[in-house]
């Protein structure tokens, strides 16, 4: 409700009250029928408001659902005309196309040789002396690869290896350390001694 200003005292008071509560004037007609025009225009005022933002989300939701059928309608299969000629003429052949697409795997790598290395020099025979370990990598051709490498050691009483490629020499003798990928297969002999 709003402030209602008395005409006897000049006082502002709320116009819940009927008369003025500081020197008990009533309140005119005039000041009354006016209080009642100031709250039907606000009710419109709203209403206004209200009405305007429905209109505008109507008109959001029809734009969000054409641009929904637009792309329907693109991924319909599309009619085609063809036209056909043999021996009387041409002719014309309407129909539907349709389409289909094969994803093709990327072909699989096929490794032509492997090596062993270290400090980028390929290994094939090797000396260790007790208690050594070294760290060996792989080379194969070609060189990109996604394939898993697997280490192994025909003799583990001797020199072992580990998946990371570390050879560690175990005992005096001989032991071949072998990587393989993907069918193909390098081996180093490692002589350990005391």
């Amino acid at each position: 409700m709003a402030r209602v200003k008395c005409s006897r005292c000049d006082r502002n008071y709320s116009g819940m009250h009927l008369k003025c509560p500081y020197c008990g004037a009533g309140r005119s007609k005039k000041t009354v029928r006016k209080e009642q025009e100031e709250m039907s225009n606000s009710k419109f005022l709203i209403g206004g408001i209200v009405l305007i933002a429905l209109i505008v989300a109507v008109v959001i939701l029809i734009i969000v659902s054409t641009k929904n059928s637009d792309v329907s309608a693109e991924n319909e299969a599309e009619q085609e005309t063809q036209e056909i000629v043999h021996d009387e003429g041409v002719e014309s052949v309407e129909g539907t196309v349709e389409m289909e697409t094969e994803v093709e795997e990327e072909p699989e790598v096929v490794i032509n040789s492997v090596n062993i290395m270290r400090n980028g020099e390929i290994k094939t025979d090797v000396t260790f002396y007790l208690g050594d370990t070294y760290n060996y990598t792989y080379e194969t051709d070609p060189a990109d690869t996604d394939e898993l490498a697997v280490w192994s050691s025909d003799n583990e009483d001797v020199a072992v290896v580990v998946q990371n490629g570390d050879v560690t020499a175990i005992s005096e003798g001989t032991a071949n350390i072998t990587v393989t990928i993907g069918g193909q297969s390098a081996t180093m002999q490692v002589r350990v001694k005391s």
